[in-house]
């Protein structure tokens, strides 16, 4: 592990870490394989908001944080639709599923 120190990501103050995996030479494989794994967490919203990673044995992956908002949200969001009714119910019930196989 290692530790890459603060540094701004699309304009907010990130805290990066670098994990380094070393994978042993297999046998088709005369040299290690070297994996990465990069993140950098938002000190502020203490989320991650740009991930990279760097692995031969399955490609590079770029994840990050696009679009953010910091402003109020609307407060249509959480309001109660007019329409909307509770019921009081007792007994007993059952709930069903399926599984589908992918």
């Amino acid at each position: 592990m290692e530790d890459l120190g603060i540094h701004p990501v699309n304009g907010l103050p990130a805290r990066g870490t670098r994990y380094t995996t070393v994978i042993p030479p297999a046998d088709s494989n005369s040299a290690p394989l070297i994996a990465t794994v990069e993140t950098w967490e938002s000190t502020e919203l203490h989320i991650v908001i740009l991930s990279r990673s760097y692995d031969p044995r399955t490609g590079d992956r770029t994840v990050f944080l696009k679009n953010l908002t910091r402003s109020e949200p609307d407060p249509a969001l959480f309001r109660v639709p007019a329409d909307f009714q509770t019921r009081d119910e007792t007994g007993e019930f059952q709930i069903a599923f399926t599984l589908q196989k992918q």
